[in-house]
């Protein structure tokens, strides 16, 4: 088995792994102190977003508040974190502001799905009409007539991202029939009409 340390070697090696303890306690504790100072810096920042958001309560323009929550929101996740007992406090306020301003936003959000629905409407109405004029035999007045069309197109909103491309396709549409050449002025991909 070989020999067992000597006594003094014994202390020699306590004293070692007792003086290396110590340096990394003191160590630790430096990192956990500026830790904490860097917790307390973020303090300001965090109740500058909570008083950004709470504020967002006087915006009567819900687009722009909707638009501040987000941004709000993706900076409060950039923000490193507070201490504690600081932190948690900031957290409810910051996210009772948010849901306030979020209720308000509830309204924006179904309007503006309401008009996208609507807008849908009267773009498949317009095609239908175009389809309608397919069979045309009249060239001057079925190019005029597509024109006014393309033009009402144009005045009329965004529809709903899930049937956009749809109503795209079917805007695009070549028509078919003996007036091909006057209807096919229809809204054309890199031509003059708007997709969405």
């Amino acid at each position: 088995m070989g020999e067992l340390p000597t006594r003094a070697a014994r202390q020699q090696l306590s004293d070692r792994f007792q003086s290396a303890r110590e340096q990394l306690f003191t160590k630790i504790q430096e990192l956990r102190e500026a830790e904490e100072w860097k917790r307390w810096s973020m303090v300001p920042k965090l109740e500058e977003l909570c008083a950004k958001v709470e504020g967002l309560a006087a915006d009567e323009n819900l687009k722009n508040v909707s638009q501040e929550l987000k941004r709000a929101q993706a900076a409060w996740k950039k923000v490193g974190a507070a201490p504690r007992d600081k932190g948690e406090e900031l957290w409810k306020r910051f996210k009772q502001a948010c849901d306030a301003a979020y209720a308000r936003c509830q309204t924006y959000f179904a309007e503006a799905d309401q008009e996208r629905e609507q807008n849908l409407k009267q773009k498949l109405e317009l095609c239908e009409q175009v389809e309608r004029l397919a069979d045309s035999t009249e060239w001057e007045q079925t190019a005029a007539a597509i024109k006014e069309l393309q033009a009402r197109w144009k005045t009329i909103g965004p529809v709903p991202r899930a049937q956009s491309d749809a109503i795209w396709r079917a805007s695009a549409r070549p028509a078919t029939g003996s007036s091909r050449s006057a209807s096919s002025t229809w809204i054309r991909p890199g031509g003059s009409g708007s997709r969405t």
